[in-house]
């Protein structure tokens, strides 16, 4: 009876063992999926970080763009107020010529 107790309790021994072997390969298991979403969540923040920063660099252009828009405007009026000036200068020019004029029929008689 005790030879037949104690091949009993060996072979749930093994058993035990052979679940706690188990156990211990789902453990390692387990261990692996967590490291995977580790890495997995790197690489989500290395592609959040690079978004942001092609966002940025998007935002930049943007505001070149309205600078230059900006600087396009201002060169336009300035072309605009130069034009005024010359037509200005012109009218001038032309009563200075028929002021010359009368003064040139006044000698005249």
């Amino acid at each position: 009876v005790d030879l037949l107790t104690g091949v009993v309790d060996f072979l749930t021994g093994v058993v035990d063992l052979l679940a706690g072997v188990v156990d211990f390969l789902t453990g390692v298991v387990d261990l692996l999926a967590g490291v995977v979403d580790l890495l997995a969540g790197v690489v989500d923040l290395l592609t959040g970080v690079i978004d942001f920063l092609a966002g940025v660099v998007d935002l930049l252009a943007g505001v070149m763009d309205l600078l230059t828009g900006v600087v396009d405007f201002l060169t336009g009026v300035i072309d605009l107020l130069a034009g005024v000036v010359d037509l200005l200068t012109g009218v001038i020019d032309f009563l200075i010529g028929v002021v010359d004029l009368l003064a040139g029929v006044i000698d005249l008689l």
